[in-house]
């Protein structure tokens, strides 16, 4: 089972949440500064003083790192299986055009 195809946002607009080029709007204060950290650790690979300084407010220096840890994680698992070429399950469809 994976736990990312069983996950009903996912299930709903795969491709639209994963392409967005817009910033999502989010109710809960908490999860647009993890947005803001996902997205500037992944293109900038480092965070602004300001969004760390948010971060630090709102999670803690160590909620801050269990963050990131996660951001890596995330990152180091997709690294594997797309370097292993690991297929989707059957019947599961790519949200992205294949190269």
């Amino acid at each position: 089972m994976n736990p990312w195809l069983e996950n009903p946002v996912y299930q709903k607009q795969p491709a639209v949440l994963l392409n967005q080029v817009q910033k999502p709007e989010f109710e809960d204060y908490g999860d647009a500064i993890t947005y803001a950290i996902a997205q500037e650790i992944h293109q900038h690979h480092e965070l602004s003083d300001n969004t760390y300084h948010v971060a630090c407010q709102h999670f803690g220096q160590q909620g801050l790192s269990e963050l990131l840890g996660l951001c890596g994680c995330y990152t180091s698992v997709s690294m594997t299986l797309n370097a292993f070429k690991v297929p989707l399950p059957a019947g599961a469809q790519y949200p992205f055009e294949q190269r």
